[in-house]
């Protein structure tokens, strides 16, 4: 299984000689500046702005979108799942920007609130592995897949 998974990571590194995330985004609505009026203070119209932003490749702006969010619901959202959701996609605008440290944060922040998400953990796992590579820390990127491997084979014991 080692070797299985060593090869998979071989044709990861080969396919991708500069590691890109994959995400696929639909184009959503344009955001203008505008409506920040309409979402003050409300945490989840400033992650849904802040997913629309991302939608149409506006990183910055969902990027602050998101922090917004976790600004305003900070007592709602402290360690919940929503919480977390903010996080990742955080980390997902902070890798499109190409400040990889702080996305790894982020995914970090994000583990809190997963609770036991076994999808959505693995979806951070893989969002690690995508940014550990990108930084060439190639083992640390290889604990990451072998973790998501780990994490499927717990959930499905139960």
């Amino acid at each position: 299984m080692k070797f299985v998974l060593f090869v998979i990571f071989i044709v990861l590194l080969l396919y991708s000689s500069t590691a890109t995330c994959s995400l696929t985004v639909d184009k959503g609505a344009s955001w203008s500046h505008k409506y920040t009026e309409t979402y003050r203070g409300d945490w989840q119209n400033w992650a849904i702005m802040g997913d629309n932003f991302y939608k149409t490749g506006k990183y910055t702006d969902a990027l602050s979108s998101y922090e917004r969010a976790l600004e305003f619901g900070e007592k709602d959202l402290y360690y919940s799942f929503d919480y977390g959701v903010i996080e990742n996609h955080m980390g997902d605008s902070l890798y499109k920007l190409g400040r990889y440290e702080e996305a790894l944060l982020s995914y970090s922040n994000a583990w809190q609130g997963q609770g036991q998400e076994v999808f959505s953990k693995t979806e951070l796992l893989n969002d690690q592995g995508v940014v550990l590579l990108a930084l060439e820390m190639y083992q640390d990127a290889l604990s990451a897949y072998n973790a998501i491997t780990s994490l499927y084979k717990y959930s499905n014991m139960s």
